[in-house]
């Protein structure tokens, strides 16, 4: 049986940054090649880039090429993945802690119970042998 290990926390947002600032610098430098009449430099194709992988789209750059919208389109959808993969994230690692508090309060109540059990046994047999009636228990 194979066993996958975990992403960490800082593994998980060091790939979601590889993944974004690479679509990023690739998206921006190809639609300043594919583009040089709207986006006169790479410089334009990365802010272009940026405000279409954040969602922002400011509408100031647009691509009017289909190979162009085709890039855009892709890039947006990376900032779509890219946000969910972080809330993710998040969200699996706040659910990890709090499993975890509950695991190590489960183990303590069941030390406790353990204890009393062992207490209650404990009490019972000096009563048997001091010859006392212990008190019937009532539901």
């Amino acid at each position: 049986m194979t066993t996958r290990r975990r992403l960490t926390v800082v593994q998980a947002f060091g790939l979601v940054a590889g993944v974004t600032t690479s679509a990023v610098l690739i998206s921006g430098w190809l639609i300043s090649k594919l583009e040089p009449e709207r986006f006169g430099h790479v410089g334009e194709g990365l802010w272009w880039a940026i405000a279409t992988i954040t969602t922002v789209g400011y509408g100031d750059l647009v691509p009017a090429t289909a190979a162009g919208r085709m890039i855009g389109a892709a890039l947006m959808l990376v900032g779509i993945a890219a946000l969910a993969f972080v809330t993710a994230t998040m969200a699996t690692v706040i659910l990890g802690e709090v499993r975890a508090e509950e695991e190590l309060i489960e183990r303590e109540e069941s030390e406790i119970l353990s204890l009393l059990s062992e207490l209650n046994e404990r009490l019972r047999r000096l009563e048997q042998a001091a010859g006392v009636n212990p008190p019937v228990r009532r539901p």
